[in-house]
């Protein structure tokens, strides 16, 4: 009988011993893929660091986009520069159906550069940039709006610094990465931000999702509660933000249908014309005086990214907005808006 046990707790020991050994491999293997990751991010080589994500993700934003937007940010010098990355994983790593998976815990500060895109080419947005450059209150006003942006985007656990008279923003921010090994494949890392949780989650295995309810199991805002938390977070009325954007592009359209009427014997272009005449001459044998360079290069939409509707009836003119529902009627922020509305 005593022989018995012995070798039972002998047979237990050598099983422990080797799960042991089996979970300080992968550990190993683990914290040797997250200083390559952690070494590509400080570096932002966004080509190799994206080797390194959890394929599936590309199914919410694909692989080409994110470079292609990586590209952009470099190209006009808004690119992130890394400053630091540290992490601790949560041990003991976890077994699921096709392999392992752990929890790391990390933290990245980061340096952005928040002063307003200048681009050139265009002269309509290069002349409001460089009104907002020239004036200290604008600009202070414009840093401040975006301070608040980031915050409400990026979570309210992070920390933020900058110097008073800088455009520069220190950015610390705490995160959770699921570090994911799937046939032995390799490492893959998934950050499971707020922002795409509800798209995430039927992404990932269903087994990891269900063990790791701390992380998975959180409130996912319906778009009117988002809306209410970044009009606290903010500090104003998104709604009456897009309203007044509504009317500041309407007075646009206005402006150029008046220098169209001007150059073109009093006339408004007809129902048929549309708003396109403004871009383009609709018939150069009627608007013989149409100006060379049109009225407007594109025409602005409403504060919720909706074309205008043109109305022209018995020489009178009209612009409408549909609202926020983008319908006839409406109340509230559904309600529509015309040009005549707008002061």
């Amino acid at each position: 009988m005593n022989k018995f046990f012995t070798s039972v707790i002998i047979t237990i020991g050598l099983v422990t011993t080797t799960v042991i050994a089996k979970d300080n491999n992968a550990i190993k293997s683990l914290e040797h893929t997250l200083e390559k990751y952690k070494e590509l991010t400080i570096k932002s080589d966004m080509v190799g660091t994206l080797e390194y994500i959890y394929p599936a993700v590309f199914k919410i934003t694909p692989k080409e986009m994110l470079l292609k937007h990586f590209k952009t940010l470099k190209d006009i010098g808004k690119m992130p520069k890394v400053e630091s990355f540290t992490y601790s994983i949560v041990k003991p790593l976890k077994s699921y159906d096709k392999g392992i998976y752990g929890v790391v815990n990390s933290s990245t500060t980061i340096e952005m550069n928040i002063t307003p895109p200048i681009d050139k080419s265009n002269k309509e947005a290069y002349a409001k940039v460089q009104a907002i450059l020239d004036d200290p209150e604008k600009l202070k006003a414009y840093k401040e709006f975006n301070l608040k942006v980031l915050k409400m985007q990026l979570g309210k656990d992070i920390k933020m610094s900058s110097d008073e008279n800088s455009m520069l923003v220190k950015i610390e921010r705490p995160s959770r990465l699921i570090a994911i090994n799937e046939e032995n494949k390799g490492w893959k890392f998934v950050s499971p931000t707020h922002a795409i949780l509800s798209r995430l989650k039927p992404l990932l295995p269903k087994e990891i999702v269900e063990n790791e309810k701390e992380i998975f199991d959180v409130k996912i805002l319906t778009k009117e509660e988002k809306m209410a938390e970044m009009e606290k977070m903010l500090g104003t009325n998104l709604s009456q933000l897009k309203t007044n954007l509504t009317c500041s592009n309407m007075h646009i359209i206005d402006n150029a249908l008046q220098l169209f009427k001007l150059d073109n014997s009093g006339l408004y272009p007809t129902q048929e014309e549309g708003l396109t005449a403004l871009i383009s001459n609709p018939n150069p044998t009627k608007y013989p005086n149409y100006s060379n360079k049109g009225y407007l290069k594109e025409l602005p939409k409403d504060g919720w990214k909706t074309p205008f509707i043109y109305l022209y009836k018995q020489d009178k003119m009209e612009l409408i907005s549909l609202g926020a529902d983008k319908k006839k009627g409406g109340k509230g922020d559904a309600k529509d808006i015309s040009r005549s509305e707008c002061k």
